[in-house]
């Protein structure tokens, strides 16, 4: 094999490499033309990549890639491009049940120097397809250079897969592009002409595909010709397009490498509907292209089993890198590749001095038979290759189980950013990629809260004054969370305050809130969804004491008496009544004559009503006294008692002898009379 086959050999692993990679091709160093071993060589300065390439990795091991990147290039004025602006913007996404939604746009805008030629440009094809069938109308024209227009149609026998395309073009060919001799050259040996060309076709196309029914019929005019074609392609498509690229090589001098075609059986996808709409923009210079369709059929099996057929072709070069077999073998072809969510953009631009082209490529996803292998890929792809403003990025990613963590040992280049699930790197010979792993974490239970033990306190209060809401918060699940507590206070001005709290798994906090009302009542309180209350009372009235019934109690007779150098004791009462509200107190000195001899401090009970009626209290003195008047006086209040002297009495007025006296009579009386009747005798000694 040729060097030149041998580096078309290296260059296919490389690009098929950095496509399930995922754009790594735009980091990837200019292939070496020496034998293996194959080594990266740094990014050329001149080409400054700019951008960033991130990989998410996900705990099933699949991986998914996203490419921003730019680049400028200075250019000689001299060398500038025909193609000023052009954008490329494609995109793919499920639809349903094997089922891809495509959609396209491409613009391509042309260097000022063209204004001229395609003023008058006019440019219009529609295609409409559904199935395996197609319709499509052609308008290009233009005036003094060539003009064709007609319509093709094409349809399939999903039976026996044979494909027809039918034909039929008219074309205005000015002189100025064609002699007129050279076209008339052609129209006159068109009969000879069209057996060589059924002849070439299925020559070229192995028998796959015939033409039939070819016919050239026009007009030659003064200065112009024109020529109408019509006919019919007849066959197998698919294995004529192959035959037909691997017999066309060597025509135009290329050798061929062996091909392997897919079959009618290998084929999992079909257009179900496409709309492709080309048209020319003479005020923009810009050519326009919109397409649309749905694909029916495994995508991204199909993906994969071309991916297969491409790589055991290259397998069966002798002269592909020992190492890089074992990639194919080892990584490559167990590698499973889904383009279902693909979207890429392209945006080239060119100012005069220099080309710019912005890209994003994005959705591609991959499962690598381990993410080890795929970090070798890596690893060998960036080792020795630099490209400061262009950045590595590996990202965690997420699922219903859990989630991946990154962790970075210390033999592998420090990135510039290293947090647990997302780690950066410079792209400026990276090295030791390998060794960096991934770890799996199951997800933690979400935070969840729980609010519970709603007290307020205190729970009866004065207007104006404060009272304390609390509730305790608790986080019953495993993870950080956040939460907001909400307290309601409806009557009144409605009040609602909130308050965040972190809680980490499990932790607990009491929450309290101040709230107040001015105007006595109850008050419903909820916090979110507990529910309690507080009162609000009127201030209580002022303890105020007031003082009645002053009594003296006596012992014995009243007015008491004494006699001479003796006392007497008597008791001095007053009733105390609190007719406030509040516990009240005061010292209650008693008086006599002026002079205070007594007092105590006593502490009196407000009234509450309704609730309670006032309560009277009845405060006691001891006062001993002489002989003599005295004037009692207790809190303005006054009363007077007397203690006299004794004085003596006749003795039959004393208590007895009013009763003796009687009696004593009585008595003698009674034993006169029985002496004198005889019934009492005198003892002798009388």
């Amino acid at each position: 094999m040729t060097e030149s086959k041998r580096n078309r050999v290296k260059l296919a692993i490389f690009a098929l490499t950095f496509l399930i990679l995922g754009g790594l091709a735009f980091v990837m160093p200019a292939v070496q033309t020496q034998d293996p071993p194959i080594s990266p060589v740094p990014f050329p300065p001149t080409v400054p990549l700019e951008g960033n390439m991130t990989f998410t990795l996900y705990p099933d091991e699949s991986i998914k890639m996203k490419v921003i990147g730019s680049i400028e290039q200075a250019i000689d004025v001299y060398s500038a491009p025909p193609v000023y602006e052009a954008s490329l913007n494609l995109a793919s996404s499920p639809s349903g049940v094997n089922l891809t939604e495509t959609k396209g746009i491409i613009v391509v805008k042309l260097s000022p120097m063209y204004s001229t030629l395609l003023a008058a440009l006019e440019l219009d094809i529609k295609m409409h397809g559904e199935g395996l069938n197609s319709n499509t109308t052609i308008l290009f024209n233009l005036p003094g250079f060539l003009s064709v227009s007609g319509t093709t149609g094409a349809f399939t026998d999903e039976s026996t897969g044979e494909n027809n395309l039918d034909f039929d073009l008219t074309a205005t060919i000015w002189y100025s592009v064609i002699p007129e001799e050279v076209i008339q050259g052609y129209v006159e040996m068109f009969p000879l002409l069209q057996s060589q060309m059924v002849t070439q076709i299925s020559e070229l196309m192995e028998g796959n595909v015939t033409l039939q029914d070819l016919t050239l019929s026009g007009e030659i005019g003064f200065t112009s010709a024109t020529l109408t074609i019509a006919g019919s392609l007849v066959g197998d498509f698919v294995k004529g397009g192959n035959a037909l690229s691997t017999n066309l090589l060597p025509l135009l001098g290329i050798d061929p490498e062996p091909t392997s075609l897919i079959s009618q059986q290998e084929l999992m996808i079909k257009p179900k509907s496409a709309d492709i709409h080309i048209r020319f923009d003479r005020n923009e210079l810009a050519f326009l292209m919109d397409s649309e369709g749905v694909i029916e059929g495994d995508l991204d099996r199909q993906i994969n089993v071309m991916k297969d057929i491409y790589l055991e072709q290259i397998l069966q070069s002798p002269d592909i890198p020992k190492e890089w077999a074992l990639m194919v073998n080892n990584v490559l072809l167990p590698t499973e590749i889904s383009g279902e969510n693909l979207n890429m953009a392209f945006e080239y631009s060119f100012d005069g001095e220099k080309i710019k082209l912005d890209f994003v490529v994005e959705g591609l996803e991959f499962r690598p038979p381990t993410t080890g292998a795929f970090l070798k890929i890596l690893d060998k792809a960036l080792t020795g290759g630099s490209a400061p403003g262009f950045s590595l990025i590996f990202e965690g990613g997420s699922d219903e189980e859990g989630f991946v963590e990154i962790e970075v040992p210390p033999a592998t280049s420090e990135p510039v950013i290293e947090e647990p699930r997302k780690v950066v790197w410079i792209i400026d010979d990276l090295a030791n990629l390998n060794w960096v792993s991934f770890k799996f974490r199951p997800h933690l239970k979400p935070a969840e809260f729980v609010v519970s033990d709603l007290s307020i306190t205190p729970e009866e209060t004065e207007e104006g004054e404060t009272v304390t809401v609390s509730v305790d918060v608790t986080n019953i699940g495993e993870a950080t969370g956040d939460y907001t507590v909400t307290l309601d206070l409806p009557a009144g001005p409605f009040l609602r305050i909130q308050e965040t709290v972190s809680l980490e798994g499990g932790e607990s906090k009491r929450v309290e809130f101040e709230v107040s009302r001015d105007i006595e009542g109850i008050y419903a309180v909820t916090v979110d969804d507990l529910t309690s209350s507080f009162t609000v009372k009127a201030p209580l009235k002022p303890a105020e004491l007031e003082f009645s019934n002053l009594r003296i109690f006596y012992p014995g007779v009243i007015p008491p008496e004494v006699e001479e150098d003796q006392t007497v004791t008597v008791t001095v009462s007053i009733d105390v009544t609190n007719v406030g509200e509040e516990i009240g107190g005061c010292t209650v000195e008693l008086k006599v004559n002026g002079e205070v001899v007594d007092s105590v401090d006593i502490a009196a009970f407000g009234g509450i009503p309704p609730d309670y009626d006032q309560v009277t209290a009845t405060q006691i003195f001891q006062l001993t006294r002489g002989e003599g008047t005295y004037q009692v006086e207790v809190e303005g209040l006054t009363e007077t008692f007397t203690v006299s002297k004794k004085t003596a009495e006749p003795f039959w007025t004393q208590p007895g002898y009013a009763i003796g006296i009687p009696i004593v009579i009585a008595s003698a009386g009674a034993i006169i009379y029985l002496i004198w009747k005889g019934k009492l005798h005198f003892p002798p000694f009388l």
